[in-house]
């Protein structure tokens, strides 16, 4: 259980959640060194992109409440308070492909710090890639809750759902070629950062 939320898992419901996200990441076209950025607190979500990022090679770069960078291993903190000028510099500087985040942190509107910084999220349909002017390298956004899917985002509990439907015989391709010192390092820093 994670703490805050009342969302428990078995070992094997949250592998399957996992593989599922990860089926589904790799489906809309994650290449191995990929970067996906998490703008995330701590919650169920976070954990499971931390196995499903690491399973596909990506690197995670992670959203803490910390308000420095800190480096372990491949991750890299972005504070989730950040406005749109810090998110876009941290986004750009790190060249990340994905980003998935919270409608809102506690009081901090992220959704909609987010729209600013990327207005051309309102004309984008999911089917295709992203294109925007501030962030050239952001193709997929990804957004947690029990909302539904919006124009342009991608919902989390989709996502999920979509890739228990598709084979994981190119997940478990991707995943025998990927070097397992990288998922030991994601999960060894998750547990490091969160604990």
């Amino acid at each position: 259980q994670v703490l805050g939320e009342q969302k428990r898992y078995t070992f094997k419901s949250f592998k399957d959640e996992v593989d599922s996200l990860a089926a589904s990441l790799l489906e809309l076209g994650f290449e191995k060194n990929d970067r996906l950025a998490v703008w995330l607190p701590i919650t169920s979500e976070n954990a499971a992109m931390s196995f499903a990022t690491s399973k596909l090679g990506l690197i995670k770069v992670e959203g803490t409440s910390s308000s420095k960078y800190v480096i372990i291993s491949i991750i890299v903190n972005i504070n989730p308070a950040y406005v749109e000028r810090e998110l876009e510099y941290c986004i750009n500087k790190v060249g990340c492909k994905g980003i998935i985040l919270p409608p809102s942190v506690k009081i901090i509107p992220s959704l909609a710090i987010f729209h600013k910084l990327v207005p051309e999220l309102e004309q984008h349909s999911t089917s295709k890639e992203l294109s925007s002017k501030a962030l050239p390298t952001l193709k997929h956004v990804i957004l947690t809750g029990d909302q539904p899917a919006t124009s342009g985002l991608h919902s989390y509990k989709d996502l999920v759902q979509r890739g228990a439907k598709l084979s994981h015989t190119k997940l478990n391709e991707r995943q025998a070629s990927v070097n397992n010192c990288l998922l030991i390092n994601n999960i060894l820093s998750f547990i490091l950062i969160y604990s």
